[in-house]
């Protein structure tokens, strides 16, 4: 039996866009995958290639395509506009609620620029400030009990019909695709909340999930997306537990002589004079988490491709020319790599 090559792709939530360019590199050097393992960003990049979509196409698609408008759908927004994401209740509640909120604050700016200063002119203008920041407190509150409610800022859901109509269109499919109409083998890796416990979703994990869900499960970021819940499971981000499969792509393995091409982004310093240091050190966070579950090849030919992606990992706005030049960056990183292991995967 002829070696097959596994790809393992890794998670990094933006950084994944770099995924596009090392699958170029695995397409312009003629490497032919067998089998694609994925997590979060690694499982929807993943899809698309074991979809039919060439690694040129999957770049095309990323730079094209808004990320936040890819993957974020309904906004948690403090406004007017927006009433009826902050509140369970219905609209004229939520109106009436809005009113309330106006009255009291009017009342306890007012009593505060009284309460200050005996002067009218200097005590309306406290009244103001007062007002404003009673407004914004009230609001907080609501938005504090709100959280409460939603397991997710996000509801999570655009991503996986994105993904199922671009296979449907690739696959020319009459319904959503699932893992078996799909041109490779394809694993993605979630965690489950209630076990807390890594769950390989793939052909024989459950029939009924389309490959968009399974995606969508893979990258439900805790707090920004909410988990899916599938049977008595309760699926979330797969780098959690694992977000770097290299353990389950071995399981795949038929031979000894079976071929790994592993995915994987170097970490990120945190810059603490940054304008994105929250995010910064949320992902350093959930990354120093997911370093302790990584594991190695032991036995079978390995190819590791390490990247260095200068993108924000929860950076979603970031426009097109920046993804063009670090999928440009890790395709010339990845085809190096590639070029001096040519004897192992040839």
């Amino acid at each position: 039996m002829s070696k097959q090559i596994h790809l393992v792709l890794c998670g990094g939530v933006v950084l994944g866009v770099a995924h596009a360019g090392v699958l170029k590199a695995l397409d312009d050097t003629g490497v032919q995958v067998s089998s694609v393992t994925g997590t979060s960003a690694g499982a929807l990049v993943g899809a698309l290639y074991a979809g039919g979509y060439s690694g040129a196409e999957i770049a095309s698609l990323i730079t094209s395509n808004r990320l936040d408008r890819l993957l974020l759908d309904s906004r948690f927004v403090l406004g007017f506009n927006h009433l009826k994401l902050l509140w369970p209740l219905s609209w004229s509640k939520r109106t009436r609620l809005v009113f309330l909120s106006t009255f009291i604050a009017l009342l306890v700016g007012v009593q505060f620029g009284g309460y200050i200063h005996p002067n009218f002119t200097t005590a309306a203008s406290l009244g103001i400030v007062g007002t404003v920041c009673a407004f914004i407190v009230f609001w907080v509150l609501v938005l504090v009990r709100v959280l409460g409610y939603r397991p997710g800022l996000f509801k999570g859901k655009k991503l996986s019909a994105w993904v199922n109509c671009r296979l449907q269109e690739k696959l020319s499919l009459k319904s959503p695709p699932e893992c078996k109409d799909l041109l490779k083998r394809f694993s993605a890796i979630a965690t489950d909340l209630r076990a807390g416990e890594m769950i390989v979703l793939d052909e024989q994990f459950d029939n009924s999930m389309t490959v968009g869900e399974m995606v969508q499960a893979s990258a439900a970021i805790p707090i920004v997306f909410p988990p899916m819940v599938v049977g008595k499971r309760v699926l979330a981000d797969g780098g959690i537990t694992q977000n770097f499969p290299v353990g389950v792509a071995q399981g795949i393995a038929e031979t000894v002589s079976d071929v790994f091409i592993t995915v994987k982004f170097e970490p990120k310093s945190i810059e603490p004079k940054s304008t994105s240091w929250l995010f910064q050190i949320l992902y350093a966070t959930i990354d120093a988490a997911r370093s302790v579950q990584e594991e190695s090849i032991s036995q079978n030919p390995w190819i590791p491709i390490q990247l260095t992606v200068d993108l924000e990992p929860l950076d979603f706005s970031i426009d097109s020319e920046a993804k063009r030049l670090a999928i440009e960056k890790a395709y010339e990183e990845a085809l190096g790599v590639l070029q001096s292991y040519r004897s192992v995967w040839a």
